[in-house]
């Protein structure tokens, strides 16, 4: 009894386009989360675009110096070395620090 040689042929298409269905699923779900995130970062960047103004405020930093900080509406402050190492321009001003003018 003769056997016929299987034939490769069917399987080997059926991977191939099993394999081209995965790569566009993956492609079009990226491109999906891709729209999401530029969607979403788009939203933040104008949220950031809008922050300066409230740093204007009164009681936020608008300035800072070696050992100093100033305050929109309260002066200039003298700060030390561990307390400038976490006050930037734009931070609000911890109360501690305006307590040290009254």
């Amino acid at each position: 009894m003769k056997h016929k040689p299987f034939n490769l042929n069917p399987l080997i298409q059926a991977i191939l386009i099993a394999c081209t269905l995965l790569s566009l699923w993956v492609a079009l779900s990226t491109t999906k989360a891709n729209k999401g995130l530029r969607e979403e970062n788009k939203r933040l960047s104008e949220r950031v675009t809008k922050l300066p103004e409230a740093f204007g405020g009164v009681g936020y930093i608008s300035a800072v110096g070696e050992d100093y900080i100033d305050v929109v509406g309260y002066g200039r402050f003298l700060i030390n070395e561990d307390e400038a190492q976490f006050l930037d321009k734009g931070d609000k001003v911890p109360q501690y620090i305006l307590e040290r003018g009254q």
